[in-house]
């Protein structure tokens, strides 16, 4: 054997033969042709000799290693001071901050590993501003306060920060950043290899009336002032979980990037001691402005799910010109059957109700209005799998018979939303 670490060790012959790994008291054998993954380390059935083993587990244990950012210098022109630190192996954490000075209508921006996570400046008061992290893994994240004036006194902004994490007790600090030097609070986040919370899904009760926004950073605020204790609740947005949510009459305020197509967003309870909780949930764009608000019903059996489309891209418009008025669509989708539906409409006039569409064509006999121009709209119904919902028309002129003849072209037509079809116009020459 060739001993590498107190606790690890490669046993056996290093020759082509599989070798066999101890890795804290666990052995794995890899066989012929296979890779054996044992605590991320992954073992080929090649020749070893000890110096690669050597290597090969230098190069894992330094992947172990969290890492760790060292802070710049400077940030926008300004000095950079590390003021507080703490280490969390929870992904989520609270931020509030509040003025524990004399209120002077200091007013501040945050950013969070560069990003600002305030829409607009936020002026400290007393009342407390609450804000939820997603931290990046196994890094420090840096939380950087600026301050964008001084308010009514020309010196040091000083800010009450209360951290809280699902597995750390609350604690308070007193951060101090003027026109000349920032504050930083780093977080340290170390990943726990213990199972994670998980939401247990509730089938949703209450569907709620959809968004639809081109923009893919949003903010999510929850508030509710129609209760004295607090209640808990959880949010699974897609398939981030996050969990013991409180609510407070001082809005909570989390971000997140969409991906395109479907989203969805279901609150449910999580410790509901009155028979109804009814908190208010408010969806903005990055730049704060309202994309919709909710007073949503929340009981010991009951959920609500928020549908979010994020389409990015406008629906297809296209124009063509044909001599006559036959033709014939061939509709499909050359990527295959993921549950994409359409509908067509001619002229305002349903042609095609609810389609799944597929790599076989279905085909369409068409006539243009006798005017010499039609506008067809392609819905959709079902985004499928994926995001987007594009289905390709093939246009012929149809043979006496009826079959396809001669083809004028091919278009792909895009569609995220119902509300937005893709739209082509035909005209006659």
């Amino acid at each position: 054997s060739v001993g590498l670490f107190d606790t690890y060790r490669f046993t056996g012959n290093f020759s082509a033969q599989a070798p066999t790994v101890i890795i804290g008291g666990k052995a794995a054998v890899s066989t012929s042709q296979k890779v054996v993954l044992v605590d991320e380390l992954q073992l080929f059935n090649s020749t070893f000799n000890p110096q690669e083993a050597q290597a090969l587990f230098s190069q894992y244990m330094t992947q172990l290693q969290p890492k760790i950012l060292k802070p710049n210098a400077t940030f926008k022109n300004r000095e950079n001071q590390t003021q507080d630190r703490i280490t969390t192996s929870s992904n989520q954490i609270y931020l509030e901050i509040w003025d524990n000075d004399k209120v002077d209508k200091d007013q501040l921006s945050i950013y969070h590993n560069g990003e600002r996570i305030n829409a607009a400046p936020i002026t400290l008061t007393r009342k407390k501003s609450r804000y939820l992290l997603t931290l990046d893994p196994d890094t420090t994240n840096q939380v950087l306060f600026w301050a964008e004036n001084m308010g009514e006194y020309d010196s040091y902004n000083t800010t009450a920060l209360k951290v809280t994490a699902l597995n750390t007790t609350d604690s308070t600090y007193s951060l101090g950043f003027n026109m000349q030097q920032n504050a930083i609070f780093e977080i340290r986040h170390q990943v726990d290899h213990q199972p994670e919370e998980t939401v247990k899904e509730i089938m949703p009760q209450n569907q709620e009336e959809e968004i639809i926004t081109k923009e893919q950073s949003i903010q999510i605020r929850l508030s509710d002032h129609s209760i004295k204790d607090n209640e808990e609740v959880s949010f699974k947005l897609n398939d981030d979980v996050f969990t013991h949510i409180t609510i407070e009459e001082d809005p909570l305020v989390f971000f997140y990037d969409l991906k395109i197509g479907k989203n969805r967003l279901v609150v449910q309870p999580k410790n509901t001691k009155l028979l109804k909780c009814t908190p208010e949930v408010i969806i903005t764009n990055k730049k704060g402005e309202v994309l919709n608000r909710y007073k949503l019903k929340l009981g010991k059996k009951e959920a609500s799910s928020i549908p979010i489309r994020f389409s990015p891209l406008p629906s297809t418009k296209d124009t063509i010109y044909i001599s006559g008025r036959d033709l014939l669509f061939e509709i499909l989708d050359p990527a295959g059957n993921d549950g994409d539906r359409v509908s067509v409409f001619q002229d305002g006039k349903l042609l095609l109700r609810n389609y799944e569409l597929n790599r076989e064509p279905y085909e369409l006999p068409i006539k243009i209005h006798s005017e010499g121009v039609s506008v067809f709209q392609i819905r959709s119904d079902d985004t499928g799998k994926f995001s987007g919902n594009t289905c390709r028309i093939d246009i012929y002129y149809p043979n006496v018979d009826g079959t396809k003849g001669k083809k004028v072209t091919e278009l792909q037509m895009r569609s995220y939303a119902k509300e937005d079809p893709a739209v082509l116009v035909i005209f006659e020459k």
